[in-house]
């Protein structure tokens, strides 16, 4: 009985995943998704994958009602936003996306648009001073 405990609890606590895994899988579906030479049901699910991912941060960044969320998580979304082109990422593939991905996708945009990086600089000052910020 104990043995099995462990063994749940063990594949619970794999299951967390920290906001550079999430946006680190969320860059692969997209890019997955992104390739002409990938079969169309590869493409599919590799949106439905992307598509998890932004959940998983839109979680991350509102809570569920019955979980708070986490600082440290609202933080280090806000810095990938700002520095590794989260928000760009967000914004570029809203195409390839489901309604309510997009939906999902413009309340983490917004989130993020507001929050500091450092304790100085907003997300959308850090961005605004980019050169090569292209939405295509």
């Amino acid at each position: 009985m104990m043995q099995s405990l462990e063994n749940l609890l063990g594949k619970l606590s794999m299951r967390k995943r920290t906001p550079q895994d999430i946006v680190a899988r969320l860059r692969e579906e997209i890019e997955i998704a992104e390739l002409d030479a990938s079969p169309e049901d590869t493409k599919q699910k590799a949106v439905e994958n992307a598509s998890k991912s932004i959940s998983a941060i839109r979680l991350m960044l509102f809570g569920d009602g019955v979980a708070e969320p986490v600082q440290e998580c609202i933080d280090a979304f806000a810095k990938m936003a700002g520095e590794d082109d989260l928000l760009l990422l967000l914004a570029s593939h809203l195409k390839i996306m489901a309604f309510e991905t997009r939906k999902d996708c413009v309340q983490v945009f917004n989130n993020l648009l507001k929050r500091t990086i450092d304790d100085s600089l907003t997300v959308l000052d850090y961005l605004s001073d980019r050169d090569n910020l292209e939405v295509g």
